[in-house]
C-alpha cells in the first residue's frame, strides 16, 4: 500500500518561522515532518492528535525564535542610548533659547487645547447627573405674535397644566430668587431657588442626606423648610450630618434644613438653597403674572412634539376662559438641548480656534527642528564619519524631538487647570437663551 503524502497544510506552519531560518533549515524541517508522518500508522483520531501536537510544537518554536530575533534587534536599538541621552541633554543645555522656545510653544498650545476641550466636554457632551436626562423638558410660555418664543408661565397656568397634563409624568415650577440669612448677627444674601415639591422628582434626584420635599410642603400652613446644596452644607454647615433638622434664620423666620443635594448636582441656574413653592398660593395668582419656568418629565413613548400639542391644547382651553391669554401657547423642548443652545456656537468657534493654534504651533516647531538640524549638519556628518549609521543619526534626532515633546506636553497638562480657571473667570456669569428672557449659568457661576 503506497504511503500517504504529508498533507500540504503542515508545510504552512513553517511560514511562522523567521525568513532566514526558513531559507537555511526549511528543507530539513519538511523532511523531519514527512519522516514523523510516515513512521506511524494513524487513523483519523491519530491524525488529529498528530496535527494538534505538530501545530503546538512548531508554533512554540517559531515564537521562541522570533522572540530571540526581536530581543536582539531591541538590544541593538537600545545599545548606546544612555550615552546619546547624555549627548541630547548637553546639546539642549547649550541651546537654551531653542529649548525654552520649543517647551513654551508646546506648553501653551497643549494647555489651551486641554482647557478649552475640557470646558467643551463638560458643557456640551457630559450628560447632566439626572435619571434619563433625555426625558427632562422645559415647557415655555410662547407668544409668537409678540416675538416671545420662550417665556415664563404664571403660577395659576402652571397649576392648570399640572392638573390636566397626561403627557408629562411629573411637572414642577421653578423661580430663581435670593434670600437673606442671618449669620453671626449679620445679614447675608444667598442664591435660592423656589421650586414646587416635585422638582427633584422631575430630575430624578434624591437628596444626599435627609429627605425630599413632601406633601406637607405642598400647601401653605406647612413648616418653613429648605434643601441645601452640597457646597452650602460643606462650607457653611461644616459637613455636619446632624445639620439636617437644624434651623436657619431665613428672611426673618426659622427655616428647617430637611436635606442636602448630592455633590454632583447641577442645574442651568445656580442652586444654593431650594425652598418650596406652595400650590395654593400659585393657584391664587393672576394668570398674566408670568413668573415661573416649568419643567417636566416625559412619559415613555411621548415626544416633545406630542407634549407640546397636548399642553398647548390645555392652554387654549384656559385662554377661552381668560381672553388676556389670547395668542399664548406652550412650547415643550428638551432641557438638555436648550441649556447648551446659547453657548454651543461660541464653544465650537473657540474649539476650532485653539485647534488652529495647535496646528500653527506644530508647523512652527517643525520649522524650528529643521533649522536646528541644518545647524547641526557638521556634528551629524562627524558622527557618520566615525561609524554611526543612518539609523543611529535618525534615532538621535527622534529621541531629542520625543523628549522635548513629552516635556512640553507635561508642562501643558500642568498649566491647563490654571488656564481653565482663567477661562471660567472671563466667561460671563449668565448667557441668555436665544429668544428668551431666561439665562443659562456658565461654568464660572456653577463652580464651587
Amino acid at each position: 500500500m503506497p504511503e500517504r503524502p504529508l498533507p500540504r497544510g503542515y508545510r504552512a506552519w513553517i511560514s511562522l518561522f523567521p525568513a532566514g531560518h526558513r531559507q537555511e533549515y526549511g528543507h530539513e524541517m519538511v523532511e523531519a515532518l514527512e519522516h514523523r508522518w510516515h513512521r506511524r500508522r494513524m487513523g483519523r483520531v491519530g491524525e488529529l492528535i498528530f496535527a494538534m501536537g505538530t501545530a503546538a510544537d512548531m508554533t512554540w518554536n517559531a515564537f521562541l525564535l522570533r522572540g530571540t530575533t526581536i530581543g536582539r534587534t531591541t538590544m541593538r536599538f537600545w545599545t548606546g542610548m544612555g550615552l546619546e541621552l547624555r549627548v541630547i541633554g548637553r546639546g539642549l543645555g547649550r541651546s537654551p533659547a531653542f529649548t525654552f522656545m520649543v517647551l513654551g510653544v508646546l506648553a501653551v498650545a497643549v494647555a489651551a487645547n486641554a482647557a478649552v476641550f475640557s470646558y467643551v466636554r463638560g458643557t456640551l457632551f457630559d450628560p447632566p447627573p439626572y435619571q434619563e436626562p433625555h426625558d427632562v423638558v422645559i415647557a415655555w410660555g410662547s407668544n409668537p405674535t409678540n416675538g416671545q418664543a420662550r417665556d415664563v408661565i404664571s403660577g395659576s397656568v402652571y397649576i392648570d397644566l399640572a392638573r390636566a397634563t397626561r403627557s408629562l409624568a411629573s411637572i414642577a415650577a421653578v423661580h430663581g430668587d435670593e434670600v437673606v440669612l442671618i449669620e453671626d448677627a449679620r445679614p447675608v444674601v444667598v442664591d435660592a431657588m423656589e421650586v414646587t415639591v416635585d422638582f427633584l422628582d422631575v430630575l430624578g434626584v434624591e437628596p444626599f442626606i435627609g429627605r425630599n420635599f413632601g406633601e406637607v410642603d405642598r400647601t401653605s400652613g406647612g413648616p418653613a423648610t429648605a434643601i441645601a446644596s452640597y457646597a452650602f452644607w460643606r462650607d457653611r454647615l461644616d459637613s455636619d450630618p446632624d445639620a439636617v433638622g437644624s434651623a436657619l434664620d431665613m428672611d426673618g423666620k426659622p427655616t428647617t434644613i430637611i436635606g442636602v443635594l448630592p455633590e454632583e448636582f447641577r442645574f442651568y441656574a445656580p442652586v444654593t438653597l431650594l425652598v418650596p413653592l406652595r400650590d395654593d398660593l400659585l393657584a391664587a395668582e393672576d394668570r398674566t403674572h408670568f413668573h415661573y419656568n416649568v419643567l417636566g418629565r416625559l412619559r415613555s413613548d411621548v415626544t416633545p412634539s406630542d407634549a407640546t400639542f397636548e399642553v398647548a391644547r390645555i392652554l387654549a382651553t384656559v385662554a377661552g376662559e381668560d381672553p388676556r391669554l389670547k395668542n399664548w401657547t406652550v412650547l415643550v423642548e428638551r432641557m438638555e438641548q436648550v441649556s447648551v443652545e446659547a453657548v454651543r456656537p461660541a464653544l465650537w468657534v473657540l474649539s476650532v480656534a485653539v485647534t488652529l493654534v495647535l496646528l500653527i504651533a506644530l508647523v512652527n516647531l517643525a520649522t524650528l527642528f529643521r533649522i536646528r538640524t541644518l545647524d547641526r549638519m557638521g556634528e551629524l556628518s562627524l558622527r557618520s564619519a566615525l561609524g554611526a549609521g543612518r539609523g543611529r543619526v535618525i534615532r538621535l534626532l527622534l529621541a531629542e524631538a520625543i523628549i522635548l515633546s513629552l516635556m512640553g506636553g507635561f508642562a501643558g497638562v500642568a498649566l491647563a487647570p490654571a488656564l481653565l480657571g482663567a477661562l471660567a473667570g472671563i466667561t460671563p456669569a449668565a448667557i441668555p437663551i436665544p429668544e428668551s428672557a431666561a439665562v443659562v449659568t456658565s461654568l464660572r457661576a456653577t463652580s464651587p
